[in-house]
């Protein structure tokens, strides 16, 4: 009976534990940018990719409050990933506190490919996207560059 006890005890210990375990830094923010991108994506031309950066500022408690993008990036690449009020609203909603960052702002650059393609055209404007490529940001938190992501994808099949 004792040693019943002691199982059911350090079972429920194990199950709490792994209950909080919250998921990566990336993994949400992957997660919650491909929420709040466009289908065109996918029908992006052969040999062609797209890169931006989107500045993520965190309140006090690790939870974002503001986000940030370059007011010159092209508008394809704003309309595709939607880099406007939708994922400014979307990434508010993000429960999850990272207090790793907290009253932090990190810098993320985001880079699109499509994974069946064996080359890079840059005639499709890369290039320009990298001149335009970082927010400005007017503020006294400290500013974190994070690793880009790199994403590849797979264009639908009709």
């Amino acid at each position: 009976m004792r040693t019943n006890i002691l199982i059911f005890l350090s079972l429920g210990v194990f199950i709490c534990q792994a209950q909080e375990k919250k998921p990566s830094f990336e993994k949400v923010i992957e997660y919650y940018l491909f929420k709040s991108t466009s289908d065109r994506l996918f029908d992006t031309k052969e040999n062609h990719a797209y890169i931006y950066s989107m500045g993520i500022s965190f309140n006090t408690n690790g939870l974002i409050d503001t986000l940030y993008f370059s007011d010159r990036i092209d508008p394809e690449v704003r309309d595709i990933f939607m880099l406007d009020s939708r994922k400014v609203k979307l990434f508010k909603s993000i429960t999850i506190p990272f207090k790793e960052y907290a009253n932090k702002i990190v810098v993320l650059t985001f880079y699109h490919y499509n994974s069946k393609d064996g080359m890079l055209d840059y005639s499709s404007g890369l290039l320009k996207q990298l001149e335009k490529l970082y927010p400005i940001i007017n503020s006294s938190k400290p500013i974190v560059l994070y690793q880009p992501i790199v994403h590849g994808f797979i264009k639908h099949i009709n």
